[in-house]
C-alpha cells in the first residue's frame, strides 16, 4: 500500500510557467479586446416619429409594418440614395435582411409613436442618417395619401 501524502511531486519548470502565464495574458487580452468590442464609443441619431391618421379608426400604414419596413434593405437602400451617403444601405438594415443593424425601431406606448434609433461611428453620420430615414418616411406617407383619399372623400 502506497502513501497518497508522500508521492513524488516534481518541480514545475520556469519554462512552462512562464509560457503558461504568456498564454493567460494573450487570450485575456483577446477576450478583453473582444468584449469591448461593442462598448466602443457610438453615436446615436435618435427621432420619435408619430403614424398619421387617415381617420379616426385607421392609421396611414400600420406601426408595426412601418417598424418592418423601416428595418429593410429596401427602405436603407432609398434614405442612402436620398441622403447621398452609399454606406447606409448596408449599415442601416436589420442583420436579417442582410444589414449591419445600425438602425433600430419600435413601438413606444402609445402605438401610433415610433422611436427611431441609429448607432453609427461618427455623430456627423448618425445626424445625416436619421434625418435621412425620417424623410424617407414622411416622403412614403405623403405618397400614400396623395394616392389614397380619405374615407369622408369621394
Amino acid at each position: 500500500m502506497t502513501d497518497l501524502l508522500q508521492t513524488d511531486l516534481r518541480p514545475i519548470s520556469i519554462q512552462k510557467i512562464t509560457t503558461m502565464l504568456l498564454m493567460t495574458v494573450i487570450l485575456g487580452s483577446v477576450a478583453g479586446f473582444a468584449a469591448s468590442e461593442p462598448m466602443r464609443a457610438n453615436s446615436q441619431g435618435i427621432a420619435i416619429v408619430s403614424i398619421g391618421r387617415q381617420d379616426q379608426t385607421s392609421f396611414i400604414e400600420e406601426p408595426l409594418a412601418v417598424v418592418e419596413r423601416i428595418k429593410s434593405a429596401g427602405f436603407a437602400a432609398a434614405a442612402s440614395t436620398r441622403s447621398g451617403i452609399s454606406e447606409l444601405s448596408t449599415l442601416l438594415p436589420a442583420r436579417q435582411y442582410g444589414g449591419r443593424g445600425a438602425l433600430n425601431a419600435h413601438t413606444l406606448r402609445d402605438l401610433s409613436l415610433i422611436e427611431i434609433r441609429i448607432d453609427v461611428p461618427e455623430p456627423e453620420l448618425a445626424q445625416k442618417a436619421i434625418n435621412a430615414v425620417v424623410e424617407e418616411l414622411i416622403s412614403n406617407h405623403e405618397e400614400k395619401i396623395a394616392r389614397e383619399p380619405f374615407a369622408g372623400e369621394s
